[in-house]
């Protein structure tokens, strides 16, 4: 039987407004990618990280991020209130 390919963990703090999440992959070169996601509210949240976080020739990259996270309830209302 052959072992999985993508191991994660994932967990919830501050009524789920901040997420700590990794995650590892390709096992055989050991890469792994850990981050933090935090919802702001309203839809928008901030979020960084590392990618590669174990590889010993320096690859690693770090990166930071915003968003919005729309549902389609949000849509709808967005949508009847243009002037279109």
């Amino acid at each position: 039987m052959k072992a999985p390919e993508v191991l994660g963990v994932e967990y919830s703090f501050f009524k789920r407004k901040l997420k700590l999440s990794m995650e590892a992959f390709n096992l055989e070169k050991a890469n792994l990618r850990a981050f933090a996601k935090y919802n702001v509210g309203w839809g928008f949240y901030v979020l960084g990280g590392i990618s590669d976080a174990l590889d010993k020739n320096s690859v690693r990259s770090g990166y930071l991020g915003a968003g919005l996270f729309l549902t389609n309830d949000d849509l709808k209302v967005l949508l009847t209130r243009s002037p279109f």
